[in-house]
């Protein structure tokens, strides 16, 4: 139940200029609201317990979710790396291909215009 002093309020009004039939009203309507709408101090303790757990919660699948990117990242560094090597291997397989054909084509080159 919500303490409030109708009266006072009301007095305060009519000092400032208000009609006493309209800050009469207006304090009817001020207390319904104030014991509809207001929050208590046991809801605020609720609700900040309940966003404390939330939280708790989110923050749990924030680390799930950076083990398991880091993971992933690991592995795609592991496949980037063995591609790597995979092309260097081919890379030198050409070249060798390559100075293999060059060296024939030096041969064949100077058995002709000799």
């Amino acid at each position: 139940m919500l303490a409030l002093d109708t009266y006072t309020y009301v007095k305060k009004l009519t000092d400032a200029g208000i009609s006493e039939r309209a800050a009469s009203v207006h304090a009817e309507a001020f207390y319904a609201l104030a014991e509809s709408g207001f929050a208590k101090k046991q809801d605020l303790g609720k609700m900040e317990t309940e966003l404390k757990a939330d939280i708790s919660v989110l923050d749990s699948k924030v680390d799930r979710l950076e083990t398991e990117l880091k993971a992933d990242i690991s592995a795609l560094g592991a496949k980037v790396d063995s591609l790597e090597s995979r092309i260097d291997a081919k890379i030198n397989k050409m070249a060798l291909t390559v100075t293999a054909f060059l060296g024939v084509l030096m041969t064949i080159y100077k058995f002709v215009h000799f």
